[in-house]
């Protein structure tokens, strides 16, 4: 409809001319709902492009995460390997602990050696004593002071040893069970480090796999999205055109009475 300070002017100048009919209120209805439906469309045009804003977002965040646990496995590894090394060093010290008991055994074996020579000596000087007991009546104090004294001396001499190979026995056992001790607990800390590799592996495989499927669904939401995206722009556009064609007719009718009152 013209302006109301328009129609004014063109009732005076001539007055009897009959009035404009408004546009169909059908036409305004339909701008009204057409520009509606714009409107509607907009906000879920805003709220998918928020939703893919929210995708990428979490996109990042596994792959932050995923480069995180990848940085522990590594430390994982390197604790196993230094774990490998001292369980190798271990075995060294153990080897060399057998080492030592084998040389104690042969230096047992020679002290064992030594008693029996003495023992053998020792009957040696009593069958000599025996022989001259009868010509040496008054040498049976000294013969006996000998023997006593032989068989004394081997006696601490075998004392000495066996107390010496006990100690050193005693020594190497301790050592032993400490290193065996060492080794069990180096044992299970290995074992427990693999248990833990071997959760983490599958821990970080199952982040990988859904990692993969979180990618691919991304994919396929971004591509259905971006589809989307086109189909509400191409239906917008075409409510726009339809929103021009509503308002054309109203604008051919404004200048259809311009040229019938000034034609």
């Amino acid at each position: 409809a013209p302006p109301k300070e328009l129609q004014a002017a063109e009732e005076g100048v001539s007055g009897d001319a009959p009035p404009q009919d408004p546009p169909a209120p059908t036409a305004q209805v339909e701008v009204a709902r057409l520009q509606a439906e714009v409107l509607e469309l907009t906000e879920e045009l805003r709220k998918k492009q928020e939703s893919f804003l929210q995708l990428q977002a979490e996109k990042e965040t596994l792959l932050r995460d995923r480069r995180v646990e990848a940085e522990e496995f590594g430390d994982l590894q390197t604790q196993n390997q230094r774990l490998q090394q001292e369980l190798e060093a271990a075995a060294e010290v153990e080897s060399e602990l057998r080492e030592r008991s084998s040389t104690l055994s042969r230096e047992l074996r020679d002290v064992q050696a030594q008693r029996d020579t003495l023992n053998t000596q020792l009957q040696a000087l009593q069958h000599r004593l025996t022989e001259a007991e009868d010509a040496r009546g008054e040498s049976e104090r000294g013969w006996q002071q000998a023997q006593e004294q032989l068989q004394r001396q081997a006696q601490e001499h075998e004392a000495a040893a066996r107390a010496r190979a006990e100690q050193h026995q005693a020594e190497l056992e301790g050592r032993v069970g400490e290193l065996q001790a060492a080794l069990g607990d180096a044992e299970r800390h290995r074992e427990l480090q693999e248990a833990e590799g071997r959760a983490l592996r599958q821990e970080l495989k199952d982040v990988r796999d859904g990692q993969r499927i979180l990618e691919k669904k991304g994919s396929a939401a971004l591509k259905d999205l971006k589809r989307q995206l086109q189909l509400e722009r191409r239906r917008a556009d075409r409510l726009q055109e339809r929103l021009q064609e509503l308002l054309a007719p109203n604008r051919a009718r404004t200048g259809l009475y311009w040229e019938g009152e000034f034609g």
